[in-house]
């Protein structure tokens, strides 16, 4: 007699059963960590405009403005309310000063949709032309279980903390 070198249908069901059953242990394991990776990009990403605001304002002697927004139906359309809402005598400025702001002193922050911007956070964080904040503020961005809390001091240094939801 002849050695069956295949297997049989009963062998396969039973291997795409287990790997069905792995698979569903391991998908919310997944989501977390996707989730994990998209807040701490989201916080890296922030930090940096944080720190660019910072510098940029110092270079310019001018206040910049960073804009944190979740939707941004139009970039320009964002820009002009962060400047109209951040940007002192912004509404009194000719079209060209205008343009000028928003090209240079306005820095627009689109946040995940699967990351949320707590509420009693900072709108917007404006630094003045040496490069301050005026006064201690923080944003906190959260997804899942996870907290993200970013601190800007008076003098404009920029930390961050870790916490849950």
């Amino acid at each position: 007699m002849q050695k069956n070198k295949g297997f049989t249908l009963i062998e396969l069901m039973v291997t795409i059963a287990v790997l069905a059953i792995i698979a569903t242990m391991a998908a919310p394991s997944f989501n977390r960590l996707i989730l994990s990776q998209k807040l701490n990009s989201n916080t890296r990403t922030l930090v940096g405009a944080f720190n660019l605001a910072k510098s940029q304002a110092s270079v310019m002697k001018r206040t910049v403005a960073v804009c944190p927004r979740k939707i941004v139906t139009t970039e320009d359309d964002a820009k002009k309310d962060c400047a109209t809402a951040a940007i002192a005598g912004y509404a009194a400025m000719t079209d060209l000063e205008k343009t000028d702001v928003r090209e240079n002193r306005v820095i627009l922050m689109v946040i995940d949709p699967k990351v949320t911007l707590q509420s009693g956070s900072a709108t917007q964080i404006v630094f003045s032309e040496v490069g301050s904040s005026g006064a201690q503020q923080s944003m906190s961005l959260c997804a899942g279980k996870e907290l993200r809390t970013i601190t800007i001091l008076q003098l404009g240094n920029v930390t961050q903390t870790t916490g849950t939801c």
